[in-house]
């Protein structure tokens, strides 16, 4: 693929990064742990949002993704990422141990 390809997938959305064939798969692993490291639930709520928009509206799709987003910010892993994040540490989700 040509790189001014690249460039207009970047620019329309569709592409977050572009790589040298040779390293995809380590950056795809670095990208795997990096979401690893975060909350569980909220992973889980980004992907479900992420497969149902190809099936709602758009409209239906952005109330589901509210949805999801109201009830994870009240859970325990919201409390525990902003509790880390204002004492500049490592979260520990409680969702990532079960």
């Amino acid at each position: 693929m040509l790189l001014s390809q690249h460039v207009k997938r970047l620019i329309w959305g569709l592409l977050s990064e572009v790589t040298e064939p040779e390293l995809y798969l380590e950056r795809s692993i670095e990208l795997a742990k990096e979401i690893a490291s975060k909350s569980t639930l909220a992973a889980q709520a980004i992907k479900a949002s992420v497969l149902r928009s190809y099936e709602l509206s758009l409209a239906d799709g952005l109330q589901q993704e509210r949805d999801a987003f109201l009830q994870i910010v009240v859970g325990e892993d919201a409390a525990e990422g902003i509790a880390a994040f204002t004492e500049k540490r490592v979260a520990n989700f409680p969702s990532n141990k079960q």
